[in-house]
């Protein structure tokens, strides 16, 4: 991703883009977050759904995985027009080519879990996770893990989730945002 020198600056970035594999934490934490920060909170699954009025599995299943990342990259490129905000991507976001246009002027903040804790938060909503399959949920997880894996390591920063409270998560995004230095990806968590 081509991204201004935020790195060596003091200030606070004016964007923040968490990302990471659906469960991790993103539209949990991200709310948390940018009320800490005093920034705005958009959650790009659910503004893709805003402007279709339909949900992420309904365009899966009517117009596949290919329709869904063209209407993502179209909110995201509006998005990418906000400062003072917290952008919750979905999960396959990174692999898209609009993670390298949209929002590349932003701070990414990887929010890592485990497949088991993945497996666990999203078993809660099933229905809304076209991408699992529900044969074998986790062998999905890993699947796909692997597949995103490189995509999501290029986050500047990078938080556990595993037992860590959203309000946890959230205080440590926020102490290594206002650290200042992102020069390498952290390992924090």
């Amino acid at each position: 991703m081509i991204r201004p020198d935020l790195r060596t600056r003091q200030e606070l970035p004016s964007r923040v883009v968490l990302v990471g594999f659906m469960g991790c934490g993103k539209s949990t934490c991200g709310p948390l977050i940018a009320d800490i920060l005093g920034y705005d909170f958009v959650d790009l699954d659910r503004e893709v759904e805003s402007l279709t009025g339909r949900t992420i599995a309904e365009i899966f299943c009517s117009e596949g995985e290919s329709a869904f990342r063209v209407l993502e990259e179209q909110v995201a490129r509006d998005i990418s027009r906000r400062s003072r905000v917290v952008v919750a991507a979905g999960g396959g976001w990174t692999t898209g080519r609009s993670s390298d246009v949209a929002l590349s002027a932003a701070v990414h903040v990887w929010l890592v879990a485990r497949p088991d804790t993945l497996l666990a938060r999203t078993a809660r909503q099933p229905e809304s996770r076209p991408l699992l399959d529900p044969e074998n949920p986790l062998g999905s997880i890993a699947r796909l893990l692997g597949e995103r894996e490189s995509s999501y390591a290029r986050a500047e920063v990078r938080i556990g989730t595993d037992e860590r409270t959203p309000e946890e998560v959230a205080q440590e995004v926020v102490r290594q945002l206002r650290q200042g230095d992102w020069s390498q990806p952290s390992t924090a968590g």
